[in-house]
């Protein structure tokens, strides 16, 4: 179903037939920060979770495997992977989450760590700056601009270090398998739903005036 938006149509639900039925997703935007995602009548959404390239401009460098580190010249595991790009291209928050360091150290440079659902932790590290407003505690939404690509600490030119974990154990962020992006609780969950039935109820209302125009024909 669409919905007319400063003259253009926008899609604001979906559905598909499936052979276990019917499955319904809704647009929905939970502030004004946030983009707006497609969820499940039941509030799942099925955006992607954590982007696997959160810096639009890079180009994949070294990968999550064992390597001799560049500087050092000893043997060491990658716990992320390299994002090579210009100095000051943008880098996006690869979800939602709450910014939980903005920090620097001899091996990350300076570097941003953002907290997600479920227990992830992102961090983006080599950076030449946090993007304006962005400190501990901010809320970031994914693909929301944090930091910008830089070449500080062990670092052998401008790129992004790009490292995702859960409970101190490490992944590929470009081959993890994933949960799907939010789940509206509480409040939100409501509004959703509230919204997501006033579709629903526009949906029939059409509907049923086709029925009528095709049986008058």
């Amino acid at each position: 179903m669409f919905r007319q938006q400063d003259g253009k149509r926008e899609l604001v639900s979906v559905t598909f037939r499936t052979a276990d039925g019917e499955k319904r997703f809704y647009r929905y935007q939970r502030d004004a920060r946030a983009p707006a995602e497609f969820f499940d009548e039941q509030g799942h959404s099925v955006s992607k979770f954590l982007l696997a390239k959160p810096v639009p401009a890079g180009r994949l460098g070294d990968g999550f495997a064992w390597r001799i580190h560049p500087i050092l010249k000893v043997r060491k595991h990658h716990n992320g992977v390299d994002y090579a790009a210009p100095f000051d291209s943008p880098i996006l928050a690869a979800g939602d989450g709450t910014v939980v360091l903005v920090s620097w150290q001899p091996g990350y440079g300076r570097y941003v760590r953002v907290k997600h659902d479920q227990g992830y932790f992102t961090t983006y590290a080599h950076i030449d700056k946090a993007a304006k407003g962005i400190s501990v505690g901010t809320r970031v939404h994914q693909g929301e601009v944090i930091a910008y690509v830089g070449s500080t600490g062990l670092s052998t030119g401008p790129h992004l270090y790009y490292e995702l974990r859960r409970n101190n154990q490490y992944f590929d962020p470009t081959t993890a398998n994933l949960p799907a992006g939010s789940i509206l609780t509480g409040d939100q969950l409501a509004k959703f739903k509230s919204i997501a039935g006033h579709f629903d109820a526009i949906g029939r209302m059409i509907g049923g005036l086709v029925k009528r125009v095709a049986g008058d024909g």
